[in-house]
């Protein structure tokens, strides 16, 4: 079964609850983290020291550091869709190629 983490910057991120819908309506379960001022520092450094991020929704599959990506992302989304219901691991799905932006969360709107 895939797991799916998103860090978002919270409800008026419109491409953090895109991407949560679609992996709901696909049946994937979806674990939320709030980034934004109340969420938590330990969330905040992860998704920008550790994976490089600045641009929210940032989607974290199965706690595999090659899974992760920023953005709404609609090919990578439906790829992973794919995947779940073909029982196929998330592993198996190409990396996405992303490049990593500066510090400092936006809603990427």
């Amino acid at each position: 079964m895939i797991s799916v983490t998103v860090y978002s910057t919270g409800p008026d991120c419109k491409q953090c609850w895109a991407t949560c819908k679609r992996f709901e309506d696909a049946g994937i379960t979806v674990t939320v983290r709030d980034l934004s001022e109340s969420g938590t520092d330990a969330d905040r450094e992860y998704v920008t020291t550790e994976l490089g991020y600045s641009q929210a929704p940032v989607v974290v599959v199965d706690d595999e550091p090659q899974n992760h990506w920023s953005g709404f992302r609609p090919d990578l989304i439906q790829r992973l869709i794919t995947a779940h219901h073909d029982g196929r691991h998330p592993a198996e799905l190409p990396a996405a190629a992303t490049a990593p932006a500066s510090r400092g969360m936006s809603h990427g709107r």
